[in-house]
């Protein structure tokens, strides 16, 4: 489902037309959405983990 909408479709349609400014930025975009979801988890991780050891 994601492949067909969103940022996948635009990933796709860049991709299979050589628009490689456009594709870059999609794909830059996503590893900057990636990187940023993990940093936000690991965060949260050590958030539970430090309330979670202080028993």
């Amino acid at each position: 489902m994601v492949s067909i909408v969103g940022f996948g479709a635009l990933f796709e349609l860049y991709s299979s037309n050589f628009l490689m400014k456009e594709f870059w930025a999609v794909l830059i975009v996503l590893f900057g959405l990636a990187f940023s979801i993990s940093e936000f988890l690991g965060y949260l991780e050590r958030k539970v983990a430090f309330y979670a050891s202080a028993r």
